[in-house]
């Protein structure tokens, strides 16, 4: 879950130099909601199969796509120079973030079969 989540903060950042100036990104070029680390175990891997029945896990899917839909919105705002907009998308980003945190800590905290890297979880790795 630690590596989701740092990818989920790094995803952010490059967001945020883009704002700041640091350097430019593209809208169409960011990862959506379905192909980062966290969309992939999601949509593709086993999440669905094994911590689908978690309320938390029901919960992520809408969060986690505002976080990527804001993130574009404010780089979209940035190119046609409404600075306001793209800092409101921030804003609304990181509620959105902290949403899908909140809720990833939660699965930590509540094991499903397999954590998101794919490894066992806790309670099979003391028995093992």
């Amino acid at each position: 879950m630690e590596v989701v989540k740092l990818d989920h903060i790094v995803f952010k950042l490059e967001i945020y130099k883009a704002v700041m100036g640091y350097h430019s990104l593209n809208p169409d070029a960011i990862a959506s909601h379905q192909t980062c680390r966290l969309g992939k175990w999601y949509y593709q891997g086993r999440g669905q199969q094994e911590c689908g029945d978690l309320p938390a896990f029901r919960q992520l899917e809408t969060p986690h796509q505002q976080v990527h839909d804001y993130a574009r919105h404010a780089l979209v705002a940035l190119e046609i120079g409404d600075r306001k907009e793209a800092e409101q998308s921030l804003l609304r980003m990181e509620r959105a973030s902290a949403q899908v945190m909140t809720l990833l800590t939660e699965m930590e905290s509540i094991p499903c079969a397999y954590t998101l890297e794919g490894t066992v979880d806790k309670r099979e790795k003391v028995a093992a």
